[in-house]
């Protein structure tokens, strides 16, 4: 007979074991499974805190799901919207419906508050699962890549001494009246994350065991910014442009694409890759720099609609997004 087993919201008492239970049935994988990094994931997120659910069992905990808040801007509206991230089942439960009455459970209980959708960038293997729970895909994230000489000099992985934080970004000067006047001029009708310095803070200069560089420059219509993240894949150094920031200026995309140019020639990368909308500032400083859109490449979103919201932008449309590579990177 099958052992019974009780769905709840997590408690604070429950954290080591929520993080051993992932540890257990993830490994340690590209980011902390730390109890700190939990704790900024989804409790200290200015969006606010998590919602998760819990399978228990026996007095123990068998699987979880986590929903990370988030809030898109579109057309001067804040939409209130979650991320499908943490989930994991104990080996002994798996293959007994745990992820998808988790899943299921938890976005009714959203629905229900008014979050208007959730989305993720499910991989091929999960996406079945998520298509029979009413998710739909949204298109491709535009991808764009540059490549570099092979002949470049190694260096050590992670960020190099010299080169400057997003605290140090966000601690200058100019930087605030930037983003207000950026984030105004961004608001074009998509879907797209407010660049605010609280946001900016948490997802780049305080997040546990992910390093985040920043190079920036200021003055007027030339003003520009980028958060960057240098890391190692298939063994090859990776430029990954989490954040390009430029006004609809020639004189800042001009130099959000110097700054690009600069970055990527210091830290010696074999590669380097970003995400942008066609027809934005973002995009028009890439294709500066010599980026190229790859074709039928890029994370596949998919999304659910959970309480219906007026006159918002069509969630399956890929025109209806604006996104970076840092709204949508997993972590």
């Amino acid at each position: 007979m099958q052992e019974p087993y009780e769905v709840r919201p997590a408690r604070p008492g429950d954290l080591s074991e929520i993080v051993e239970l992932l540890r257990t049935c993830l490994g340690q994988g590209g980011v902390p499974r730390t109890i700190e990094f939990w704790r900024w994931k989804h409790e200290r997120n200015p969006f606010g805190e998590s919602p998760v659910l819990v399978a228990e069992a026996g007095g123990r905990i068998v699987g979880l799901r986590a929903f990370l808040r988030w809030t898109w801007r579109a057309g001067g509206r804040d939409v209130p919207a979650v991320r499908a991230v943490d989930t994991a089942t104990h080996p002994h439960w798996r293959g007994r419906g745990v992820f998808s009455r988790l899943t299921r459970e938890l976005a009714d209980r959203l629905a229900r508050e008014g979050t208007a959708f959730v989305f993720n960038t499910p991989n091929r293997r999960s996406r079945p699962g998520y298509l029979e729970m009413g998710w739909r895909p949204a298109g491709r994230l535009p991808l764009f890549v540059r490549l570099f000489p092979t002949g470049v000099v190694q260096r050590p992985d992670g960020l190099p001494e010299d080169d400057a934080t997003v605290a140090e970004l966000l601690a200058h000067e100019g930087i605030p009246d930037f983003l207000a006047a950026l984030e105004r001029s961004r608001d074009d009708g998509r879907f797209h994350t407010p660049a605010t310095p609280a946001y900016l803070r948490w997802r780049y200069a305080e997040a546990p065991g992910l390093l985040y560089g920043a190079a920036w420059a200021t003055g007027d219509e030339a003003a520009a910014a980028i958060v960057y993240r240098l890391r190692r894949r298939w063994g090859l150094r990776e430029l990954s442009m989490s954040e390009v920031l430029a006004a609809p200026h020639p004189e800042s995309i001009a130099r959000a694409a110097d700054l690009v140019e600069e970055v990527a020639d210091a830290a010696a990368v074999h590669h380097a890759v970003a995400v942008a909308a066609p027809g934005t500032p973002e995009h028009a400083a890439l294709r500066r720099a010599g980026f190229r859109r790859v074709p039928n490449a890029g994370p596949r979103l998919f999304v659910r609609e959970l309480s219906p919201t007026e006159a918002l932008p069509d969630l399956r449309n890929p025109a209806s997004w604006r996104p970076s590579t840092g709204s949508f990177e997993l972590f």
